[in-house]
């Protein structure tokens, strides 16, 4: 019986991945394969970006080019009109070289990157700051499978965060008591996850930059943190400066690329901004979520995913119990979400975050801050359940109400059930046409720009995360297609 025991608690981690697959997976699974995860919108078009860097290494006639990918046409540099994809690019392609379907093997990258992301977190919290098995794969749960994940579930560049945990723990290895040759190697490894980071979700670096200077801010005004900071840029100042340096030489591309579209798509809109009532509400009560059965006649709970934290009343109330059981750096934590927050909340600062801060123009959707908060919320959860772990009931209870609302009602899947390959098969091709014109409905532009994959045809709609002006003056009437409108 002990070694049942002691065999069920050495891979108690394996459960709780299993536990946050079934909740977040299982429409995969029960489909086989069938359902596209998030929608048929920014989904798609992220398999399309996926399928373009594949084609790329197979020197595809119309992928030849990485940056030019074949829609807008004639429009270049059209990989920098949303996030670059690097990183979920190197997963996807050994998956893609076994599996020959394109869309079996996005199940297959989707699956694996929930992986990712639990073990990296697991990694972090179990090895580097020490907690124990069960609390380490409490937190990992909540940062691979949480509400916030769900609800933002076709936006699979924030799949990807595995690399920005990787990132810090390479930098917290970092240890003056290890050699000088290790110290480099952590940051060497700090700074290549950081950079795939970089060129594969600019959000999700973005922000990390962003936190990052909030964290230094802080530091100033802290004498403790201060003092601990100053104490490893002097010991570290010559390292930092090369892997600083090396960060911003290759970096240098991807910045050429996205300021060209910076100055083409440049505008300030409303939607960075958060408002509170939108807080308040989108904690839980959002689509597709089994709290939201209660409010269904309302309009006013049906919240836009872009326009919410979804991180759970009940996750949030567990994150702050964590938070206030630590007693070092609590009143830091606390200002580091008033100060990050303060910025997308107040129109004015966000003005001037905007108008500041490099590459501020690029973020759209305010609330997606809360991705760069999530390993932070992971970790006080983790905390807190290492302080009940003597409270095996009261533990076991809050448990078990946290991953009540964390299970959804149906999947956020496509809700029209319809096979992927069904949904393609709907797009008819011009003939004898070397570019052509969907005239369609914005979400239909994605099915023209992926049938024209595999063939030596370009399109001048297309989808992405900014909207061109079509040019169909030279177009012959044979190649405009006038359908699924």
């Amino acid at each position: 019986m002990i070694k049942i025991k002691n065999l069920i608690l050495n891979k108690i981690h394996i459960i709780f991945l299993l536990i946050g697959l079934c909740i977040y997976c299982y429409s995969i699974i029960l489909s086989l394969g069938t359902l596209f995860p998030g929608n048929l919108g920014d989904g798609l078009w992220t398999n399309y970006v996926l399928e373009h860097g594949f084609l790329f290494l197979q020197n595809t006639v119309n992928h030849k080019s990485f940056w030019d990918m074949p829609f807008y046409f004639p429009h270049t540099n059209t990989l920098a009109y949303s996030d670059f994809m690097l990183g979920a690019i190197i997963v996807y392609i050994p998956i893609r070289t076994i599996i020959k379907d394109p869309f079996y093997a996005l199940h297959a990258w989707f699956i694996l990157t929930c992986i990712l992301n639990y073990y990296s977190m697991y990694y972090l919290l179990h090895k580097i700051f020490n907690f124990n098995k069960i609390p380490s794969s409490i937190g990992s749960l909540v940062f691979a499978f949480s509400l916030l994940r769900y609800t933002n579930m076709g936006n699979y560049q924030f799949q990807t965060q595995f690399y920005m945990i990787l990132s810090f723990i390479a930098f917290f290895k970092i240890n003056k008591n290890c050699s000088k040759i290790r110290n480099n190697i952590c940051f060497l490894f700090g700074t290549i996850f950081f950079i795939i980071q970089l060129y594969t979700s600019f959000y999700l670096a973005w922000y990390m930059v962003y936190g990052l200077a909030i964290f230094i801010l802080i530091a100033i005004f802290s004498p403790n943190i201060r003092i601990e900071f100053l104490s490893f840029i002097k010991t570290y100042r010559y390292e930092i400066i090369l892997y600083s340096i090396i960060t911003m030489i290759l970096s240098v591309t991807l910045i050429k690329h996205y300021l060209a579209v910076e100055t083409e798509f440049d505008y300030y809109g409303n939607e960075r901004l958060i408002k509170f009532v939108d807080f308040i509400y989108s904690n839980n009560i959002i689509e597709n979520h089994i709290f939201h059965s209660i409010y269904k006649d309302s309009e006013r709970f049906i919240i836009n995913p872009d326009n919410s934290v979804c991180m759970g009343y009940i996750t949030f109330i567990l994150f702050s119990i964590g938070l206030i059981l630590t007693k070092k750096y609590r009143i830091q934590i606390l200002f580091f979400f008033i100060i990050s927050f303060s910025f997308f909340v107040s129109e004015n600062l966000n003005i001037l975050l905007y108008r500041v801060f490099p590459g501020a123009s690029a973020i759209r959707f305010g609330f997606r801050l809360v991705f760069i908060l999530l390993p932070v919320i992971s970790y006080y959860i983790a905390n807190l359940f290492e302080h009940l772990q003597k409270k095996k009931i009261l533990s076991t209870v809050i448990l078990i109400l946290m991953l009540i609302e964390l299970v959804p009602t149906s999947g956020n899947f496509e809700s029209s059930k319809i096979s992927i390959n069904e949904y393609l098969s709907n797009v008819h091709i011009p003939n004898n046409c070397n570019i052509y014109f969907a005239d369609v409905d914005f979400y239909s532009n994605v099915q023209y720009m992926f049938q024209t994959n595999y063939i030596p045809l370009y399109t001048i709609n297309g989808y992405s995360g900014h909207k061109v002006a079509f040019d169909t003056r030279y177009i012959p009437e044979k190649c405009v297609v006038k359908n699924n409108k």
